[in-house]
């Protein structure tokens, strides 16, 4: 039941009380003032009523004292405290009215006393104070959201490009120069020169007097086949900075060949040639730069073969050429003709040119032999100059 409810009960009450009083201490006056219309019952006997008559109802015994209704001089309504309700988000709208089962259902309504017992109000009146006792205070408050405050955008800077990776070559663990000589057929030596911290280097190669030039390449490398001119070989590698290496080789096939070696510097234009047993210009038995053989002729004792050293790609370089004969596995006798000659080039023409030549043999100690002249003048470029002094013709007997 709603407080409202209760307090007009109340009231209610209170009224029907004061007018019981009221009547109950002043009916003498107010029969006498204005008349008593209840008829006067004598010995048992009633009046008749609209000419009906009825047996006499004993009347009800006057109560010997006065009733007196003692009305509170402080009787006052209690203040009800309004309790704050947090604003929810359906504040805005109206409340829905609920029904009320006491008062809208008639029949619940009907059986509601007019009063309530003493002890069930004592019960409700207790309960609404400890309802009007919380504190507004306790209560949970309502709970607030706060939004962070916008962040400024920060831009990432631009990449920067990079700068372009060089690669750094890694130093080779070992700057030192080698030179390894490996005996191959037709006592031929074969020669690795390794220099890693001389790449695309000039250098020069040195055994028994002749002397000629080699190129490496950009690993430091060089790589030359040398006819052998003694069989106890010694050669040494030696580059312009100081730096060399030696090695050694025993050749004991050497006393089965005889050769003839021509060495000069720069563009001179020197050749050997050799006429084999007679033969002509341009024959099978001429042997020259441009018909030079393989060595597997001498190895099996057909003929001679020309092997020409040095790198003229160098500065200055030295250039050699080497004639070999089979002298101890032919099978013909005669004689081989040896000869030098000079191509007169525009790169010669008119200048001094030094040469040099060895010989060797079976039997027969190395003889040198040096050479200056001056080539003709350049209008003779193309013609030849034919040097027989300077190597010996080779006279061979049939094995």
């Amino acid at each position: 039941m709603s407080k409202i409810r209760k307090f007009t009960v109340a009231a209610g009450t209170f009224g029907v009380a004061l007018s019981i009083g009221f009547v109950m201490q002043n009916g003498d006056a107010m029969a006498a003032r204005f008349g008593s219309d209840v008829p006067e019952v004598v010995d048992g006997a009633g009046p008749d009523v609209a000419g009906m008559s009825g047996p006499i109802l004993p009347s009800r015994p006057t109560p010997s004292g006065e009733l007196q209704l003692v009305v509170p001089d402080d009787l006052t309504m209690p203040d009800m405290p309004m309790v704050p309700v947090p604003p929810t988000a359906s504040a805005a709208a109206p409340p829905a009215e609920v029904p009320d089962p006491l008062t809208d259902d008639p029949a619940l309504a009907d059986a509601m006393p007019d009063e309530m017992p003493a002890d069930a109000e004592g019960e409700m009146a207790a309960a609404e104070g400890e309802a009007e006792a919380v504190d507004p205070a306790a209560m949970p408050a309502a709970p607030v959201f706060h939004r962070p405050p916008p962040r400024p955008a920060i831009r990432a800077p631009a990449a920067e490009a990079a700068p372009p990776v060089v690669p750094i070559a890694a130093p080779p663990a070992d700057c030192g120069v080698s030179i390894d000589a490996q005996v191959g057929h037709a006592a031929l030596v074969g020669l690795s020169l390794s220099a890693p911290c001389m790449p695309d280097a000039q250098a020069t190669i040195h055994h028994q007097g002749m002397i000629f030039t080699v190129l490496t390449d950009s690993a430091g490398e060089a790589f030359a086949v040398v006819p052998a001119l003694s069989d106890n070989a010694v050669f040494i590698a030696s580059f312009e900075a100081g730096s060399g290496a030696v090695a050694t080789a025993q050749v004991p096939a050497l006393v089965n060949y005889e050769r003839a070696v021509l060495q000069w510097q720069g563009e001179a234009g020197l050749q050997i040639h050799a006429l084999e047993f007679g033969a002509g210009y341009g024959d099978s038995g001429h042997v020259w730069q441009a018909a030079a053989r393989a060595p597997e002729a001498g190895v099996a004792g057909e003929g001679g073969f020309l092997v020409r050293l040095g790198d003229a790609r160098g500065t200055d370089p030295l250039m050699a050429e080497v004639y070999t004969f089979p002298s101890a596995t032919t099978a013909r006798a005669g004689e081989v003709e040896l000869s030098v000659e000079a191509e007169i080039t525009q790169a010669n023409c008119g200048r001094e040119v030094s040469a040099q030549t060895i010989q060797i043999g079976a039997g027969k100690p190395a003889e040198a032999l040096d050479l200056t002249l001056t080539m003709p003048a350049c209008d003779a470029v193309g013609d030849f100059l034919v040097l027989k002094n300077m190597l010996a013709d080779l006279t061979l007997a049939a094995r």
